[in-house]
């Protein structure tokens, strides 16, 4: 039965919560809900870099974490206090809400892009460089005029090597004038300046507020998404979630140039204007990250949103129509929440039998989930990363020569050299096409393989340094497994 999910929440929320460390989903598949670690206060901004190391940003205290997912062992690479340089002065930082890792992390460029707020109320993007287990060289690529501190801001890194930084704006005037950068989705390179396609550039003025704008008339942009290569449909939809004003908190599907109405219009409608582009769905939710999921690990979650809610305890697993609009949704109810779910959609947390909240969502490569979750508590709580995993279908990527993914395939060595040699178990009666693809989703190399051979080497000493993943498709079966260069 269908059900809206604010109803839902009264309901559930009304009775004990165990702490869930299995979770079976309603066609058979078994996940494990693992804690990465519990030592962490208000985590969010979730990132993976090349070594599959995992980064975390703690909001409130401004620190960032770089945590082996494996083991839970975590460094402490940035603390406050940390002041910036910017047109401001010296701010300190104050909040960080997102992390980008370049995609040229492991090679030349060990750099991480923040999205964080400084005690001035301003918003930020800055490059920093790790180096000796610490972040040093703050470099402050794009500031915004002072919006309140206590508002969020995100990130996004796209295949082109921009930036899309959602900055705040709250309930003023600021997100549908083109002399403000906030209440945008600013679109940047990773040395600050303004791409000259972006819709509004202007040559004569390239540092001025209407160069950087993607998109405007924006509340509160809380996470971006952008659906990879591997969804031939969808490949390039960017997805962002945003907090309305009481209720109203919308999924949109952004796109250059286009106007997202607030302040003036906000909730579903059905047809778009000039002055507004229609929300995929609303609800009252307080939506958070988001995340696209397309890995056959967990194949009811396949090519679906994975969309964190503050509000009402829950991870919703939203379902895609073909041409990417949100299936779950009513567009006779009330235009500030169309959402409806079905427990089939939603997904419970709780630790000590205390709900926890879903802060960012981070879809990896090799099909785990990574949840940031708070609890709140008059005592304060237990805040937690986790990972969902299906312990079926899981390989740990370790510097070993083999690694078998459980399904018949091999690859070596791991970490690879200048080839890598994929095999398969049994020798294919027909042919078979093998995948490589980055942490962005983008194909890096695709070859078929005759039937009778049940192995090819690939030459890589031109492929970056990083992690991928490798897929085989034979016949009706796809085997996964994740490498690094």
């Amino acid at each position: 039965m269908i059900r809206p999910s604010t109803l839902l929440a009264v309901a559930l929320l009304s009775m004990p919560l165990p702490a869930q460390e299995s979770i079976s989903l309603h066609r058979g598949t078994a996940l494990t809900v693992r804690t990465v670690t519990a030592d962490v206060h208000r985590p969010t901004g979730l990132a993976i870099d090349p070594a599959g190391m995992l980064w975390a940003a703690e909001s409130e205290s401004a620190m960032i974490l770089r945590i082996d997912p494996r083991t839970g062992t975590k460094s402490v690479v940035l603390q406050k206090p940390f002041s910036i340089t910017s047109v401001q002065g010296s701010p300190t930082i104050s909040a960080i809400y997102g992390i980008v890792v370049d995609p040229d992390f492991a090679g030349t460029h060990p750099y991480l892009y923040l999205a964080h707020a400084t005690d001035d109320g301003t918003q930020h993007v800055t490059r920093m460089t790790y180096a000796g287990e610490r972040l040093t060289d703050p470099v402050v690529l794009l500031s915004t005029d002072p919006v309140p501190s206590s508002q969020p801001c995100s990130l996004l890194l796209l295949p082109d090597g921009t930036l899309l930084f959602g900055t705040g704006s709250f309930d003023t005037p600021a997100p549908q004038e083109m002399t403000s950068t906030c209440g945008k989705v600013l679109r940047l390179r990773t040395d600050g300046t303004a791409p000259d396609d972006n819709p509004s550039y202007d040559p004569l003025a390239p540092t001025a507020a209407r160069s950087y704008v993607y998109t405007r008339g924006h509340r509160a942009v809380q996470g971006m998404v952008r659906v990879p290569r591997l969804d031939a449909q969808l490949e390039g939809t960017i997805y962002a979630t945003e907090w309305g004003s009481k209720a109203g908190d919308e999924i949109n599907v952004l796109a250059s140039g286009k106007n997202y109405g607030w302040p003036n219009i906000e909730g579903y409608c059905a047809s778009s204007t000039s002055a507004n582009t229609c929300p995929r769905t609303t609800a009252d939710a307080l939506f958070t990250g988001i995340a696209y999921y397309a890995h056959p690990a967990i194949p009811e979650w396949g090519r679906k949103l994975l969309v964190g809610s503050y509000r009402l305890e829950r991870l919703l697993v939203m379902d895609l129509a073909a041409d990417g609009s949100i299936a779950n949704k009513d567009a006779t109810r009330d235009p500030q929440n169309v959402t409806t779910l079905a427990d089939s959609n939603i997904v419970l947390f709780a630790n000590q039998g205390i709900p926890e909240r879903p802060r960012d969502v981070l879809a990896a490569n090799d099909g785990r989930i990574y949840i940031a979750l708070h609890q709140i508590t008059d005592e304060g709580g237990i805040d937690r990363i986790v990972v969902l995993e299906n312990p079926n279908m899981q390989v740990l990527v370790s510097a070993v020569h083999e690694v078998p993914n459980g399904s018949g395939l091999v690859v070596s060595p791991n970490p690879v050299t200048d080839h890598m040699t994929v095999r398969m178990s049994d020798v294919p009666t027909s042919a078979w096409t093998l995948t490589c693809t980055d942490q962005l989703g983008r194909t890096m190399f695709t070859t078929t393989v005759a039937a009778g051979t049940d192995n090819v080497t690939i030459p890589c000493a031109e492929l970056p340094s990083g992690a991928y993943g490798i897929s085989v498709h034979h016949g009706p079966s796809t085997f996964h497994t994740t490498v690094i260069r």
